[in-house]
């Protein structure tokens, strides 16, 4: 298990005492990262709220199946053909910021239980969670590269 540290969450520091979660509290270069992607056999993100969550692109695209809350801006391109998606127990006010507490903001909170089903699954399924993965390779080599991405920008900009 990979978890990237961060002091802000101290409850981090106690997973360090299990022997099979390791704790990387360092920047990975572009080599490190696709080394590290490819000794994984699924990404787990059971996140709050992303923006586009590039660790899960990039995941996909080195053909890593993912399990992701089903809420936030991942969404666009984690989709259930090649996606486990957990379900949400409930959602809470984002508290990050005085920005978000007034605008309303909300986070996800996703199942524990369900994730504990979806990992088991992955578990007990090694093939289809395979398959998986080459689809979700597949999917953001053919729709999400940099030229493909500029090119949705110029469109935008051309059309406001």
């Amino acid at each position: 298990i990979y978890i990237s540290y961060n002091p802000q969450f101290d409850v981090i520091k106690y997973l360090t005492i299990h022997p099979k979660i390791i704790v990387y509290d360092q920047d990975f270069n572009q080599e490190q990262l696709a080394q590290f992607y490819n000794s994984m056999d699924i990404q787990v993100l059971p996140t709050k709220g992303e923006a586009f969550s590039m660790n899960l692109a990039e995941g996909m695209a080195c053909g890593k199946t993912c399990i992701a809350t089903n809420f936030s801006g991942h969404l666009d391109y984690c989709l259930p053909e090649f996606t486990f998606l957990i379900d949400l127990a409930k959602f809470e006010v984002a508290h990050y910021g005085l920005y978000d507490i007034e605008a309303g903001t909300r986070w996800a909170v996703p199942s524990v239980k369900h994730l504990q089903e979806l990992m088991r699954y992955c578990f007990d399924n090694p093939d289809e969670v395979r398959k998986k993965g080459e689809k979700a390779r597949k999917h953001i080599h053919d729709n999400y590269t940099w030229k493909q991405s500029a090119f949705k920008m110029f469109e935008v900009l051309n059309n406001a």
